[in-house]
């Protein structure tokens, strides 16, 4: 329809939602003022579930390692980086793949994008995780546990601008190789 949809439900990974919610609300309440919008953050596992189920309509995710079944339209790649407290010892600005086995890495537990990407990349390069505190609680809260000097994480650079703009967090680029997480849009 020209005025568009009647509602239009959409979920996203917490850090996509970050970044895009707000933006993308600006846009679509421009573009189709009279349709009701409704965000919602949450795990990919729980959003692909919805999605399967009907109640929603787009889900904005990061691809997991190996994407499957899952029907997508690519949006962009980003980089992932190590995310440090600002006083870490840590000079350089890149750090070799291979380094996260010797960092204390605060992940979350299990079935979470990042981790399996922190395992992937230990397996391939033939290193051990070093695990910090596993945190299954939101963006926020590993980035407040890394402020406090708990350990590091892996974390796209978007997701973390505010803090490092502000002195309250370092991001550290990986190499060797570089490494990034595709975002994609699935339709139910």
């Amino acid at each position: 329809a020209a005025g568009g949809p009647e509602r239009l439900h959409i979920a996203a990974q917490p850090t996509i939602a970050q970044m895009l919610f707000a933006p993308l609300g600006k846009a679509l309440a421009q573009r189709f003022p009279a349709t009701r919008l409704r965000f919602v953050d949450a795990l990919a596992s729980q959003i692909l579930e919805w999605l399967a189920d009907g109640e929603l309509d787009v889900a904005i995710v990061y691809l997991p390692e190996h994407s499957g079944a899952i029907r997508h339209d690519p949006l962009f790649d980003e980089g992932v980086h190590l995310v440090t407290a600002p006083d870490f010892p840590l000079a350089q600005a890149a750090v070799p793949v291979a380094l996260l086995g010797e960092l204390p890495l605060i992940l979350p537990s299990t079935h979470h994008g990042l981790r399996a990407l922190a395992e992937a990349l230990a397996a391939r390069h033939g290193f051990a995780l070093r695990p910090a505190p596993e945190c299954d609680g939101s963006t926020a809260v590993v980035k407040r546990l890394v402020m406090h000097g708990c350990g590091c994480t892996l974390l796209p650079l978007a997701a973390v601008a505010d803090e490092v703009a502000a002195g309250r967090l370092k991001s550290v680029r990986l190499i060797d190789p570089a490494v990034r997480r595709r975002v994609a849009i699935v339709q139910g």
